[in-house]
């Protein structure tokens, strides 16, 4: 069975539709067999990333009349996604972050400070860059939202945009292509891994005090 298939096969098993999106999961076979993922994010971590009890808080904001039982089924829908970047041989991943992914308290101040810590760890990886862009950075080029950049063998490279509704993979060319341009603006823009790292470090202090 393919990574992908088996990381599908596990979702069947273990989640009802209220875990993943029904919009998403064609994406999400694509990150399970991708070679390469770059990402750039305005708001919160992406899910990539988060830790179970930041996602358990933000997906609670975001689904307020949802069951206990629903909000469970999300959380371990997205942690299970994250087996991606400790398989064998995981995919590359570059992740472009705002200011303001760590400036929005989502939890309790507890929450924020391991959800930093995890980011900090996972930017030790070889396979994970991880670049931050301050708050009054000149010409910032990312301010229309976020979006994804996923490549799969025999598939190419998508862009994936969303927004609360549903989500949008496009492997239009041209779109790829100016969105890829668009990623490269924003490291350029953004500061360097270890000068990223000092940042989240000194961030993380001040939810700790």
């Amino acid at each position: 069975m393919t990574t992908d298939g088996a990381l599908l096969s596990l979702w069947d098993s273990l989640f009802t539709p209220n875990g993943l999106s029904a919009y998403f999961r064609d994406v999400a076979a694509l990150e399970a067999s991708a070679s390469e993922i770059r990402e750039y994010i305005l708001c919160s971590f992406p899910g990539l990333l988060q830790t179970e009890r930041y996602a358990r808080s933000l997906i609670r904001v975001g689904r307020p009349r949802d069951s206990d039982d629903k909000i469970e089924n999300a959380v371990l829908a997205r942690l299970a996604r994250q087996q991606i970047l400790s398989r064998e041989e995981p995919p590359s991943y570059a992740l472009v972050l705002d200011e303001a992914v760590l400036r929005h308290l989502v939890g309790t101040l507890d929450t924020m400070v391991e959800q930093l810590d995890h980011l900090m760890e996972l930017a030790l990886l070889p396979n994970v860059s991880i670049q931050i862009i301050p708050f009054g950075t000149p010409g910032h080029p990312g301010l229309e939202g976020t979006f994804k950049l996923i490549k799969a063998p025999g598939r190419g490279e998508v862009v994936y945009t969303e927004t609360r509704a549903t989500g949008h993979p496009f492997d239009d060319q041209s779109v790829v292509d100016d969105y890829a341009r668009v990623f490269g603006d924003l490291r350029g823009a953004a500061l360097p891994d270890f000068p990223s790292r000092e940042f989240i470090e000194n961030i993380r202090e001040e939810y700790a005090r």
